[in-house]
């Protein structure tokens, strides 16, 4: 465990989870997720320049896939 490995463990600085989820997920996904997540995972998000919602459902790579699903599991977590 990263964590453990550390004084304060998950509470030192330089651990950092949103890294090792994101790793975690580049390396369990398959590489064509975003092309089996196209039309079938809808997020909807507000975009902050105009405030209009936005439903997003086509994803260019799996790189992207993750960010736009990280953003709503990050803002759900958060809340």
């Amino acid at each position: 465990m990263r964590a453990r490995a550390r004084a304060l463990g998950p509470f030192h600085p330089s651990f950092d989870i949103n890294r090792i989820l994101y790793d975690l997920l580049m390396r369990t996904l398959p590489d064509d997720a975003h092309i089996k997540a196209n039309g079938r995972l809808y997020i909807s998000v507000t975009r902050v320049n105009d405030g209009k919602n936005v439903i997003i459902n086509k994803f260019k790579s799996k790189e992207e896939l993750i960010k736009v699903s990280w953003l709503v599991i990050f803002n759900n977590f958060c809340l």
